[in-house]
């Protein structure tokens, strides 16, 4: 048709009535977020789709299952149709971060706060808790600091080696339950540019809330952290769930068992395609 438009658009999924959850009654929902291969050149290639399941289907098997409460913004009411979490604290590794208390509260001046939002790529941290996790990780890596930042990732270091990922687990404290950002999830690989640079950048996949300029918002869990998790959202018992799953199965698993085998299933990263690659070029330089 003439007025058909094809596009992206974002997905409402909010508690506000105009959320697509309000509108079509259901109370429940659950997305994987599948891996967005770290360090790829060829990124678009090594992606997977997301699964996105709403009411019955909306559920988490296996173990490992916690449960946080979803808090109400008593300070600024308009502001519940996010979903605001309790935090406590962060451990980086086994270091607890000497935040001040209270850093994620929502504040009297209807600032702070702590949100989950699949809309928000990267982690956004109060300064504070940035500088902690910052001086932590400076002193437990043998990475020295770059110079340089990419795509807006302020703290990077500079590596010699390819696909080299710091196994340093993130740990925000919720209330009753420790959500586990892996080090694969907390980090993000480029190569470094200009004709006198060899080697690579680490950067930590999070935002300073003062650097970024929007001081005074929540602290968001962003997306790039999300990735696999199962993450149910309960809107009727105001309940947030996850657990750590390898998300483009349960992508593959979603479809009815006679079209699983129908479902096209793209290269997984670099691990696969660069040697797939390199033995296409090596082949085609020997026939000519």
């Amino acid at each position: 048709m003439a007025n058909d438009v094809v596009g992206l658009d974002v997905v409402g999924l909010g508690r506000g009535q105009l959320s697509l959850i309000s509108q079509i009654g259901e109370s429940k929902f659950s997305y994987c977020l599948t891996f967005e291969y770290n360090g790829c050149p060829f990124q678009d290639i090594g992606r997977f789709s997301t699964a996105l399941l709403f009411g019955s289907a909306a559920k988490l098997n296996g173990i490992g299952v916690q449960s946080t409460m979803v808090i109400n913004n008593t300070v600024l009411p308009k502001l519940n149709g996010y979903y605001h979490l309790s935090v406590e604290g962060i451990t980086l590794g086994n270091v607890s971060l000497n935040i001040p208390r209270g850093s994620f509260d929502i504040q009297a001046n209807e600032s702070g706060g702590f949100i989950i939002d699949s809309g928000t790529h990267y982690t956004v941290l109060p300064h504070a808790a940035f500088t902690a996790v910052v001086s932590v990780l400076d002193s437990v890596l043998w990475l020295p600091r770059a110079n340089d930042s990419k795509a807006g990732l302020s703290v990077c270091y500079s590596s010699p080696y390819y696909d080299y990922i710091p196994d340093v687990n993130m740990t925000f404290h919720m209330l009753g339950a420790d959500y586990v950002v892996d080090g694969e999830h907390n980090f993000v690989q480029y190569r470094e540019s200009g004709p006198t640079k060899i080697g690579y950048l680490l950067c930590l996949a999070m935002l300073d809330m003062d650097e970024a300029s929007v001081a005074g918002v929540p602290t968001v869990l962003g997306s790039f952290q999300q990735q696999d998790y199962h993450i149910l959202y309960d809107n009727a018992k105001q309940r947030l769930s996850f657990t750590p799953t390898l998300c483009r199965s349960l992508y593959m698993s979603s479809y009815p068992s006679y079209l699983q085998s129908k479902v096209p299933v793209p290269i997984l990263g670099c691990h696969i395609l660069l040697p797939l690659l390199l033995l296409y070029f090596v082949a085609f330089s020997l026939t000519v």
